[in-house]
């Protein structure tokens, strides 16, 4: 990963340009946790200032968004989601209703006994 980065940053004919595009801040976020981590002696890992550098690893999965790019598919199903946005919201609801009211339902089922 690191060295598309790099060979992308290489072949950039702006390099200005290409620091200004957002998914290339996300990428270099989801590199530089790793080479932080190598940085820190092992017995040292275990603080609490190193929870940060985890949680900037969960930006590995804006990597999504990169590919989206190329792909149609995923580009369809963007556009899908995003139409029916509220089809899906009612249905979310209507099944956290049921899970709700079933389980309720079971409890005291098994309370009463």
């Amino acid at each position: 990963f690191t060295i598309e980065l790099i060979a992308r940053f290489a072949c950039c004919p702006n390099k200005k340009e290409f620091w200004k595009s957002i998914i290339n801040w996300i990428d270099l976020a989801a590199i530089l946790p790793f080479y932080i981590s190598l940085m820190v002696p092992r017995d040292q890992q275990d603080l609490q200032s190193l929870v940060f550098i985890r949680m900037i690893r969960f930006t590995r999965i804006f990597r999504i968004f990169k590919m989206s790019r190329h792909f149609a598919g995923l580009l369809a199903l963007a556009y899908a989601l995003r139409a029916g946005s509220r089809e899906l919201a009612l249905l979310f609801l209507l099944l956290s209703i049921c899970v709700v009211l079933f389980s309720s339902m079971d409890y005291y089922a098994d309370y009463s006994n």
